[in-house]
C-alpha cells in the first residue's frame, strides 16, 4: 500500500477539482480559484501541508500550510479532511472537534463527508473507526475512496481485517 507523496498530491487536487466541480459547476471555477494550471496560492499551501505530512514530524508546518489552503478555499471538505488529520495526530481537541462539527454539517446538509471523517479518525489513531467509515464512503462511491490502495495515509492498515475486506471489495 505504499505510495509516493506525488500519488498523495495528485489524489488531493483530484479531490479538490472534484469538489468544486460539484459544489459550484465546472472545472473552470477550480481553475479560477486558483492564480494559474501550475497551481496558486491555496493549491501550493495544500501541496506544502501535505509534503510536510510525509515527514511525519513537521506537524505545525503541516497545519499552518493548511491554513494557507484554507484562507485561500475555505473551509471546504477535502481542506477540513487533511486539517482535522493533523489536529488529530497532534491532540489539537477544540479545532480537531470544530472540525469535526463542520464536516458532520456538510453531511446534514447531503454532501458525503465520510471520506474526511474517516482521515479525522485516522489522526486520531483511531483505525476501526476510520474504516467503518472508509466502507460508506466506498459504497457513497466518494472520490477519495479510490485512492485507498496508494494513499499513504493508510499505510500501513492493510494489516487490520476489516481494511483487508474493503480492499478486497474495491479491487
Amino acid at each position: 500500500m505504499k505510495a509516493s507523496p506525488t500519488s498523495l498530491l495528485l489524489h488531493y487536487a483530484l479531490s479538490m477539482a472534484l469538489y468544486f466541480d460539484r459544489q459550484y459547476g465546472p472545472l473552470q471555477t477550480l481553475l479560477s480559484k486558483m492564480t494559474s494550471l501550475n497551481g496558486g496560492p491555496g493549491h501550493a499551501a495544500m501541496i506544502q501541508s501535505l509534503l510536510h505530512l510525509t515527514m511525519r514530524d513537521h506537524l505545525s508546518e503541516a497545519y499552518s500550510s493548511a491554513r494557507q489552503a484554507e484562507e485561500h478555499f475555505g473551509r471546504i471538505p477535502p481542506v477540513l479532511g487533511l486539517m482535522g488529520y493533523i489536529t488529530g495526530m497532534s491532540g489539537e481537541k477544540n479545532e480537531y472537534t470544530k472540525i469535526q462539527s463542520e464536516l458532520e454539517g456538510f453531511a446534514t446538509l447531503g454532501l458525503s463527508v465520510y471520506y474526511e471523517r474517516a482521515l479525522l479518525k485516522l489522526g486520531q489513531r483511531k483505525h476501526e473507526e476510520a474504516v467503518a467509515l472508509l466502507e460508506r464512503a466506498v459504497r457513497n462511491k466518494e472520490f477519495g475512496a479510490r485512492f485507498l490502495r496508494v494513499n499513504p495515509f493508510f499505510d500501513g492498515m492493510e494489516k487490520i481485517p476489516s481494511m483487508q475486506i474493503l480492499l478486497k471489495q474495491i479491487e
